[in-house]
């Protein structure tokens, strides 16, 4: 039998490696994320580097001598509008999930999350923030994870909505018109099967499978929470709506801006294009893929090429001045305010009747 060579004793006057209590899954767990980081800033750069070789750039200054400040303070102005609409869309969907939050305090926290989202290089987002910041203390605390999922869902549907409209009223000038009303009925029959398996029941050996899960139970409520608010339904999907129609209303006022002739339908389809663009997790924050789907959408729509990039260039700048202010918030937040005090309904932000 061959003998194996033990490993060495340690030496007693060796310095122990510090962990700072830190568990090793955590550790490879922040590994692995600044790994993906590193990735999608590498995707990031490359896609914007090959965008702007691309780019005609004594046509883009032509486009950008056009603008004026009151087309560049509308679209400032309209971007803290939307902000002001986020925070009442949130609060409706806490509602629907039994959780009562003051707006006051939901714009402060969705102010600070637009920061963590657009300007910090951290791996917190500011969807996380805005979850932390609304943990109920009574179960199921996944709620506030719920709650930010549907208003992100819902505002997602709103915009495909409104871009299926763009696409109706382009059915016949355009094939990505086409496409996209396509993709939508198959998606349509889609949804609808699953409603009707739903609404019939699962069978009985896939719900006896379903119910070994325990951590599926605040899911399974949630699910309930969302099926019984019927009323609180209606300001939700109308908000959402409002707030997707300044995004339809910011790209052609740019767009008009900047002299590129496109009409309302032709700027909902480039808007749908671009919040799928969002949702690939390739990049930062979109970055470069959105652009991207901007600028060939705006080709296929009937605008240049240099139009559709210096469009979505536009939007990233111009969302600076909004992201600093919601810094400064963030940074003279009194610590005080940053407590989750829902347990206590008399002085804190959030309360939760049920």
């Amino acid at each position: 039998m061959q003998n194996r060579i033990s490993p060495p004793p340690p030496d007693p006057g060796a310095t122990p490696r510090k962990t700072f209590g830190v568990p090793p899954g955590l550790r490879r767990f922040v590994a692995s994320s600044r790994v993906r980081r590193a990735v999608r800033i590498v995707v990031s750069a490359s896609i914007l580097a090959v965008l702007f070789n691309g780019m005609d750039w004594s046509a883009a200054l032509g486009h950008t001598a056009r603008l004026t400040p009151g087309v560049l303070a509308f679209v400032i102005a309209a971007f803290a509008v939307q902000l002001a609409l986020s925070s009442w869309k949130w609060q409706w969907a806490l509602r629907i999930h039994d959780l009562r939050c003051r707006y006051g305090f939901l714009t402060r926290v969705l102010v600070i999350g637009f920061f963590l989202n657009n300007f910090l290089p951290t791996s917190i987002g500011g969807d996380a923030y805005r979850i932390y910041r609304t943990l109920p203390p009574a179960p199921p605390r996944s709620r506030a994870i719920s709650a930010v999922l549907l208003e992100r869902l819902v505002g997602l549907g709103a915009l495909l909505l409104l871009g299926l409209a763009g696409a109706f009223v382009l059915y016949s000038a355009t094939a990505l018109a086409r496409a996209y009303v396509t993709f939508a009925a198959i998606a349509a029959l889609l949804a609808v099967a699953a409603f009707v398996i739903a609404r019939a029941g699962l069978p009985e050996w896939i719900s006896a499978r379903y119910q070994r899960y325990g951590w599926l139970t605040p899911v399974r409520e949630n699910l309930r929470s969302i099926a019984l608010a019927r009323g609180a339904w209606l300001p939700l999907i109308g908000l959402s709506l409002l707030f997707q129609a300044q995004a339809v209303v910011i790209l052609f006022a740019l767009f008009a801006a900047i002299d590129a002739r496109i009409g309302l339908p032709q700027a909902a389809l480039i808007a749908a294009a671009a919040g799928l663009a969002t949702v690939i997790p390739f990049s930062i924050n979109g970055l470069g893929i959105v652009e991207a789907t901007i600028a060939g959408t705006a080709v296929a729509v009937g605008a240049s090429y240099d139009a559709g990039l210096l469009v979505a260039v536009l939007m990233r700048i111009l969302i600076i001045p909004l992201t600093l202010l919601a810094g400064l918030l963030y940074a003279f937040e009194p610590a005080s305010t940053r407590e989750i005090t829902m347990s206590r309904p008399d002085t804190g932000n959030c309360r939760s009747p049920g």
